[in-house]
């Protein structure tokens, strides 16, 4: 017996569980309202910080706002995962910034 009879489960679920599917379905990316409001707040705050790091530590925050690994966006850019894991810290220390969600919404709202 079906808990949501008549309707999809993520129908029932507050918040944005059918924006979340629906992006994510066509390949893009969601983030909770509550956590994009923090962010949006600051978006200027963003591009500017973004200009305090280097344009290998941009790409590097890019492809990690794309979602990918270290070792994928070592790959992608033909350098070590050392290579990577050192720009990230180097990104986390003058951004101020202590894990990768963080960043990852900085690369999104700066548009990198």
């Amino acid at each position: 017996m079906a808990l949501w009879r008549g309707s999809r489960p993520w129908e029932a679920c507050s918040g944005g569980a059918t924006q979340a599917i629906a992006a994510v379905g066509k390949g893009g990316t969601w983030v909770p309202k509550a956590v994009s409001e923090v962010v949006s707040r600051s978006d200027a705050h963003a591009l500017e910080m973004c200009e305090k790091i280097t344009r290998a530590e941009r790409e590097v925050l890019s492809e990690l706002g794309k979602g990918l690994t270290n070792d994928e966006i070592a790959q992608k850019l033909v350098v070590s995962e050392e290579t990577v894991k050192s720009h990230l810290k180097s990104v986390r220390q003058k951004l101020g910034f202590s894990d990768r969600v963080k960043l990852a919404l900085v690369a999104i709202h700066a548009g990198l």
